[in-house]
């Protein structure tokens, strides 16, 4: 019995290391996937513009996007409703990529892309606070629509919308919370909480030592004392 549980260790242990080998390939090319989608995102985002067609802009010119008409349509799209935040948005994607392909895993999934989404928009509320330049082509703020939106709550207590010193601390007030949404859903902020959910104190495997009989010891005392014992009596 000892000698098949022995033998179907080596066994077990290979098959493990073959599938955490797997799995390790499965992350890192899951990971080159999202870094390569954050470099497409991220090249359409930086040759944007505003005289492209898209869902918004109807217009029989020919896209500048490096990407054609889906990277304008993207482009069109992410500064519409997050303005300059959307570079911003797209650090916890970056983190991502990075930790798959170093074989991190990446937990807690819910709990991170429900960061990220308020991440993003606190972010571009943020970004939003901060008068927009001369050349700024759209009829929203730097921070898109949405940013935009989350400041309107602001105006129903000062009666008009943030500008001037109001709006620049309003906007340092803003960053505190996307700052750390935007580190939680990238898994930089609650790795230790993490860590002790996953820690499991394994108990190291000792092959039982077979236990000797006590009465053994016994019987050889008896054997070697028996013959001893007849001499002594028929002496007596």
């Amino acid at each position: 019995m000892s000698r098949s549980h022995s033998a179907t260790l080596p066994e077990h242990a290979t098959r493990s290391a073959l599938s955490a080998f797997l799995l390790r390939q499965i992350m890192a090319l899951t990971g080159f996937g999202l870094f390569l989608l954050l470099v497409l995102a991220v090249a359409a985002l930086a040759t944007w513009n505003v005289s492209d067609p898209s869902l918004s802009y109807a217009t029989d010119n020919a896209p500048t996007n490096i990407l054609g008409l889906p990277g304008a349509v993207f482009a069109d799209l992410m500064m519409q409703f997050f303005g300059l935040g959307s570079l911003l948005a797209l650090l916890p994607v970056m983190a991502w990529s990075f930790a798959l392909i170093g074989g991190r895993r990446v937990t807690r999934i819910p709990a991170r892309l429900g960061a990220w989404v308020a991440g993003a928009l606190v972010a571009a509320a943020a970004v939003g606070c901060f008068p927009p330049p001369q050349t700024w082509p759209l009829p929203s703020g730097t921070g898109g629509v949405l940013g935009d939106l989350i400041l309107r709550f602001p105006a129903l207590f000062i009666g008009a919308y943030p500008t001037s010193t109001f709006a620049m601390i309003l906007g340092a007030v803003l960053a505190l919370p996307a700052t750390w949404l935007m580190l939680f859903a990238a898994g930089i902020v609650g790795k230790a909480v993490e860590a002790a959910d996953d820690e499991e104190t394994v108990a190291p495997l000792v092959r039982a030592k077979p236990k000797t009989p006590v009465f053994e010891e016994d019987e050889e005392d008896d054997e070697r004392e028996g013959p001893i014992a007849l001499v002594m009596g028929a002496v007596t």
